[in-house]
């Protein structure tokens, strides 16, 4: 049934799941990050030693991408116990926010203490991102789920044609190919006496099909429970 399923499009949902899966992640890692922030950070006094602006657009297409990054100097401990550190760290910001900086300037950002690389530049940012994760990972699983139960049920008529599925006699209606790929129509005489047509899914390889011809006989493999279903058992394995 898996490959039945896989060869359905059900790679499609598997791969949303995938892509839920890790924004699911990021959004936990990231809404940990802004509760221990929020919890433990302390403000810290920053200065700004470089302000970097990329813009990216994609070959053919007119959506464009910018990212506003900035990066700030800044120090943890203290001299007097031999704890003083040195920092210098790199964040994304929202445009609205890197408008109103200039080099050298000083800012107070947000540090984790025992943690000194967890920071917050822009406040809110790290919570931002976090909410954008989970409605990333609420959108993809809801894309994934919405067509697999229609995906799940042709699988399993699938193997149950294949497994126990009625003989039948068909006949090829037409060939005809569609970017590079053969689809073969049949109709045949269901077991409810009634006159069905169907096709098989996209073939790649001509060897399949080598010799068929329309008005050819096919043998067909009938669906138990509806009989106007059937596949043609050499592009159903």
């Amino acid at each position: 049934m898996i490959r039945h399923f896989l060869r359905a499009w059900g790679w499609v949902p598997l791969l949303c799941f995938l892509v839920a899966t890790l924004a699911l992640y990021a959004w936990r890692a990231a809404g940990d990050d802004a509760r221990a922030l929020a919890r433990d950070g302390m403000p810290v006094e920053a200065r700004i030693t470089d302000l970097d602006h990329f813009e990216t657009r994609r070959v053919g297409d007119s959506h464009r991408s910018e990212d506003f990054l900035v990066t700030v100097a800044y120090s943890s401990g203290k001299a007097t116990d031999n704890t003083l550190e040195l920092h210098e760290e790199r964040r994304s910001v929202s445009e609205s926010f890197f408008a109103g900086l200039v080099m050298g300037q000083t800012l107070t950002i947000r540090m984790l203490p025992d943690e000194p690389g967890l920071i917050e530049v822009e406040p809110g940012w790290v919570e931002g991102n976090a909410s954008a994760a989970g409605w990333v990972a609420l959108g993809f699983g809801i894309l994934g789920g919405l067509p697999l139960p229609f995906l799940l049920r042709r699988a399993a008529g699938a193997q149950r044609m294949r497994t126990r599925g009625h003989p039948r006699k068909g006949e090829v209606v037409e060939i005809h190919s569609v970017e590079g790929y053969q689809i073969l129509r049949y109709r045949w005489r269901g077991g409810d006496g009634g006159q069905h047509e169907g096709r098989s899914p996209a073939i790649g390889k001509a060897s399949v099909l080598a010799g068929l011809k329309p008005g050819d006989s096919v043998d067909l493999l009938e669906d138990p429970l509806h009989p106007d279903r059937a596949i043609w058992p050499n592009t159903a394995k």
